[in-house]
């Protein structure tokens, strides 16, 4: 079984995209936000292996009308990035899955074929990472608990990938890579992303 988590935040004014709002405005920025869940989660419909988890908890219903409604919502949870993604990996194995991957919400150009390639590669590695420009990365799929590769990583900079990738050699894991997608964090960022539509 395997399982892709959508990592996402509720869509709240001041709340998302908060250095896209520094450059257009939270109404605009949440604007953006809403409409690059939109374009994740219609590109991503048909696939009934996705559960998203959102933050805050309690905001479970905040999503609907912006994802399928087959997809399940469950709370991230507490803590930082690291600790909220191993808590999600964690319970994924715990409930049976082989092999789980988890992308953000900031990623538009994610496809199903991509999701496809990532569970194809897990057959045959211990990793599969799909590098971001900005030097992180818009999926990691494991296919056994790798608690180390969410510890101590400088996230929010451009360090997360080379920093990942390094505890992998550390730890001995193979490693199969993506191709390189861009997030959506900048003003230049939406700009592109409107000019693809």
């Amino acid at each position: 079984m395997d399982r892709l988590i959508l990592f996402s935040k509720a869509p709240e004014l001041g709340k998302v995209k908060t250095r896209l709002a520094r450059q257009i405005g939270n109404e605009k920025a949440l604007e953006a936000y809403t409409q690059l869940l939109r374009r994740l989660a219609h590109q991503l419909r048909r696939r009934t292996d996705v559960e998203v988890r959102v933050t805050p908890g309690h905001a479970l219903d905040s999503l609907k009308g912006l994802i399928p409604e087959c997809w399940p919502v469950r709370p991230q949870g507490d803590g930082n990035l690291g600790t909220r993604l191993t808590h999600a990996f964690q319970e994924a194995f715990d409930e049976g899955c082989t092999k789980v991957a988890a992308i953000g919400a900031d990623c538009p150009y994610i496809s199903s074929r991509d999701i496809d390639t990532a569970w194809q590669n897990l057959a045959q590695k211990d990793v599969c990472v799909g590098p971001a420009t900005d030097g992180g990365y818009w999926l990691i799929g494991l296919r056994a608990m790798q608690p180390e590769l969410f510890k101590d990583i400088p996230w929010s900079t451009q360090k997360v990938l080379a920093q990942t990738l390094l505890k992998c050699r550390q730890a001995n894991l193979s490693i199969a890579l993506l191709h390189i997608l861009s997030d959506v964090d900048e003003r230049a960022d939406w700009e592109e992303f409107l000019k693809s539509l």
